[in-house]
């Protein structure tokens, strides 16, 4: 039985416009930037050099997928002296989740699990 969202998690719900939407998605579909995501995710926070370190791409490469998971809006990033560090944005991510559930489970029979 699907519920209606309360007033509350409705206020504290990003709201994805559809470009937005579509960027999001476009980011997660190619493998090498969902397994840096994952990497980024693991760790909480870190490094860009530790991530180039992991995942056997030219530093360029990786650079080029951070800047497009970024511009996507899924890892924030900050310096630290020479580092660049990321993490994973969890509203973005939350937010994404729950259109894509809005979208496409909207006659989808809940399960219940034990």
């Amino acid at each position: 039985m699907h519920t209606d969202p309360t007033d509350s998690e409705m206020r504290n719900r990003m709201a994805l416009d559809e470009t937005r939407f579509y960027a999001i998605a476009k980011a997660l579909a190619d493998p090498r930037r969902l397994q840096i995501l994952e990497r980024i995710a693991l760790q909480g926070e870190c490094c860009c050099s530790a991530i180039s370190a992991d995942i056997p791409v030219a530093q360029p490469t990786i650079s080029h997928h951070l800047k497009e998971l970024a511009n996507a809006g899924l890892i924030r990033q900050r310096r630290e002296g020479t580092f660049t560090l990321c993490q994973v944005d969890a509203q973005t991510l939350n937010a994404y989740w729950q259109e894509l559930r809005d979208r496409l489970c909207m006659n989808c029979a809940e399960t219940q699990t034990p």
